[in-house]
């Protein structure tokens, strides 16, 4: 009775092939990051996009004209994590130069003028 009990061979890959295949990996998680951001940049903009829309069917409220509980914009959780929690940026959203930059450069997120 033959023996079953096979070792299967060791595959011995080449360091040019170990190379290209940790630079595929490290591309595709590179490409998976920013598929993430797009899609949260998207999801952010079309949420302005609604508050937008909602103030101007909506404009005669005394809510929307009032200056203290106006509605800006909609940033990304992401960003406003990364920039509350850095340490060099504490305080950032309380800026309202800092605010008006941030819009200034991301303007498909503003959903009112400052």
């Amino acid at each position: 009775m033959p023996n079953l009990n096979l070792i299967p061979a060791k595959t011995v890959y080449s360091e040019a092939e170990m190379t290209n295949a940790m630079i595929a990996e490290l591309c595709s998680g590179r490409r998976f990051s920013a598929e993430c951001e797009r899609h949260r940049e998207r999801d952010a903009a079309q949420q302005a996009r609604k508050i937008r829309e909602h103030a101007q069917r909506t404009s005669s409220s005394r809510y929307h004209k009032s200056k203290a509980f106006k509605h800006v914009g909609c940033i990304p959780d992401e960003d406003y994590k990364n920039l509350a929690t850095d340490d060099r940026y504490r305080g950032c959203w309380d800026d309202d130069g800092f605010v008006r930059d941030f819009f200034k450069r991301h303007s498909h997120l503003k959903t009112a003028n400052l």
